[in-house]
């Protein structure tokens, strides 16, 4: 909970005077200044910031108080008791920005600051704000991060304490200004319009703004300070949010994948001199202090890296999570690329979907094509073509393809592999609660199974090598498949021949379940291939372990075959 002497501490600073300024001046005794708060679930916090608004030099009848109130849980009636002489309405709409947006439709002034409820503004902060806008079309103030023991911060407060808010450099060097200590003109405002859901919508705002012509200043003498979060999930939940905005308004951007990964490149390499700046800091009392925020600094770099490179991967709403509705066929969660339809869902969606489709009646089945699987499609021959497009469920086994098809402006589905999928559906309840067939794997796959899960109901049939080439074979495993009755087939003999099974269990019409098209997954299981680290994985890199560990079977496939599969697909998507 917020702490309000520790809130109190400020750093005095003097005001500096802007320079070229524009045609604005406030008039003594007419400027009306509207305090805007947007306020979600700490009410503790806003009683702090309330008292501080209370104290200000600044003429009483010339302000308003107004607290946007974003569905808190403990109700308007309880905000109203700590709020006496505020205004405070109901924000409906989910979001800081569409709070600020309540509060400025409700404001009286010709002046608008925002002002977060978690933030202690300095008792002559609106005078100072309301000078530093004289001279623009909207500012912003300081902001300092304070620990709530100054003499002994925990590791994540030292941290903060020197990295937390750094609006000068905002303002200066990136453009834009923080909204939690935000001033503009009521004009200004109207015109450039409100802040945008779903982005970051201070930097968002700054942006539409000064490319509207408005000039942006830093007035550090309208101060606040900001209790710093004191613990590791409070700060992941904090950056989660900030770095799934930034990542929806990079998209916006023509050049945004070569953007996104140059800064997400750039997070390891900023450790160094950050680390610098941690022991030039005069702001952190102690060596003690310094090393706990070093330590910090290096988890939380890393962490920020494969967090970037996770939302290329999957659809983020501001907090990081996916958005995605559960897949329905032939809906909005299907895409088509590159000539197929593809269902554009997370993993824990597509087991979802999956084990629905398993209890209802009937045969259908999944394929999961990859950078190799394309090339041999872009034949003159359609007819593996037309194999992939029997299936009722195709997802996109290739994290290449998916980067490649972002960096040129392709729109693919979600990456959903063969090897992820079967993992995750083995791992959930459905396989101690279904039945199961194995075609492949080789024999040892259902002793190498069963010690690894527990499975009451498994079949498996081991076709020869070659098999596909023969009808009378490919029909004796189909009719294998169907006499089983199974609710899960992992079909795992390779591509086509897996595909050209699940064609001939179809066209029979007398099979159930749901049929798996995925290559060496079942290999991943039982052990007898190692599949590459997570990191790899996540770098779009495991098309490089496998090549090392087999360089004379894939490296004909890689080097070769694949570039044909991703020329493909810059063709056809």
């Amino acid at each position: 909970m917020p702490n309000a002497r520790a809130a109190t501490a400020l750093i005095e600073r003097d005001a500096l005077e802007p320079v070229h300024p524009v045609p604005h001046a406030t008039v003594p005794g007419e400027d009306f200044v509207s305090v805007i708060i947007p306020h979600y679930n700490d009410i503790e916090a806003l009683n702090v910031c309330i008292a501080a608004l209370r104290r200000q030099t600044w003429p009483a009848d010339r302000m308003e108080i107004i607290i946007a109130d974003n569905n808190s849980a403990c109700g308007l009636a309880n905000i109203e008791k700590i709020a006496d002489g505020c205004r405070v309405i109901h924000a409906a709409i989910q979001g800081a920005g569409p709070a600020r947006n309540e509060g400025a439709a409700a404001a009286r002034g010709n002046i608008l600051a925002f002002i977060d409820s978690d933030c202690h503004p300095r008792q002559d902060w609106i005078e100072r704000g309301v000078k530093g806008l004289a001279g623009f079309d909207f500012v912003g103030g300081y902001v300092e991060t304070a620990a709530r023991d100054p003499s002994r911060p925990t590791p994540v407060e030292a941290w903060e304490i020197v990295f937390g808010f750094n609006f000068e450099r905002h303002i200066s060097v990136e453009g834009y200004t923080g909204s939690g200590n935000m001033w503009v003109w009521r004009h200004v405002f109207d015109s450039v319009g409100g802040f945008r859901a779903s982005v970051s919508e201070d930097m968002d705002w700054s942006f539409r703004a000064t490319a509207a012509g408005y000039r942006l200043g830093y007035a550090p003498a309208a101060a606040v300070s900001h209790l710093a979060r004191a613990s590791w999930p409070d700060l992941l939940t904090r950056w989660r949010r900030v770095v799934a905005e930034h990542y929806v308004l990079n998209r916006e951007k023509s050049t945004w994948l070569v953007r996104w990964l140059a800064w997400t490149a750039a997070m390891p390499a900023s450790i160094v001199p950050h680390a610098v700046r941690v022991l030039r800091s005069d702001r952190l009392p102690n060596w003690q202090s310094k090393s706990a925020a070093l330590v910090i600094l290096i988890a939380h770099r890393l962490w920020r890296t494969g967090f970037m490179l996770r939302l290329l991967f999957t659809a983020a709403r501001p907090d990081g999570h996916s958005t995605l509705p559960p897949y329905d066929k032939g809906g909005s969660k299907s895409r088509s690329f590159a000539g197929l339809t593809f269902a554009d869902m997370t993993l824990a969606e597509a087991v979802s979907e999956l084990t629905e489709a398993a209890k209802r009646p009937g045969w259908r089945f999944v394929v999961t094509p990859n950078a190799a699987n394309f090339a041999q499609l872009a034949g003159p021959d359609k007819f593996l073509l037309n194999l992939y497009r029997q299936a009722e469920f195709c997802f996109l086994d290739s994290r290449v393809i998916f980067v490649l098809a972002k960096l040129f402006g392709r729109r693919p589905p979600q990456v959903v592999t063969g090897a992820d999928l079967v993992a995750a559906l083995f791992n959930s309840r459905m396989a101690r609660a279904c039945s199961i067939c194995i075609v492949g794997g080789g024999d040892d796959a259902p002793a190498r199974l069963r010690a690894r899960f527990d499975l009451p109901n498994l079949y498996h049939i081991n076709p020869a090598m070659g098999f596909a080439s023969n009808n009378d074979q490919v029909t004796e495993v189909a009719a294998f498949v169907t006499n089983c009755q199974a609710d899960f087939t992992f079909l795992v003999v390779g591509f086509p021949a897996q595909e050209l099974v699940a064609s001939e269990i179809t066209r029979s019409g007398l099979a159930r379940g749901v049929g798996i098209c995925a290559g060496a997954s079942i290999d991943f299981l039982t052990g007898t291939q190692r599949r590459a680290p997570r990191l790899l994985q996540k770098f779009a890199l495991e098309w490089l372990f496998r090549l090392i560990q087999q360089p004379k079977r894939m490296l004909y496939r890689y080097m070769v075959v694949s570039p044909r599969g991703i020329l493909f697909m810059l063709r056809n998507a």
